[in-house]
């Protein structure tokens, strides 16, 4: 069977993400989040995979209404997708769930 990533992308995938890359922002209860640019992420992808070959599809979007457990008050709101990404060449599509509040 044919390799679907050459070892150059194989190599550049294994690699701990570029600490320029990952930006912060204030999160509540004092914590900081760690966050992956949109251009970013689209940036490395085009450089592992090139240009037009890679690819992704959003399957679903919500918003969820975050509840404060002890007063049942309203506090804010999260939104949760479900995106597809797909490589040339790889047989399946990948497909991740990730929420963010604000």
């Amino acid at each position: 069977m044919d390799k679907v990533f050459s070892d150059e992308q194989i190599r550049e995938l294994d690699k701990k993400l570029d600490p320029r890359f990952v930006s912060n922002r204030k999160g509540g209860g004092n914590t900081t989040l760690k966050y992956l640019q949109g251009h970013d992420a689209i940036d490395q992808a085009d450089r592992i995979f090139g240009y037009g070959n890679w690819g992704y599809r959003p399957l679903s979007c919500e918003q969820q209404v975050l509840i404060d457990p002890m007063t049942g008050e309203a506090v804010g709101v999260a939104y949760k997708a479900q995106v597809e990404l797909t490589v040339r060449g790889c047989v399946a599509p990948i497909v991740e769930v990730g929420s963010q509040p604000v």
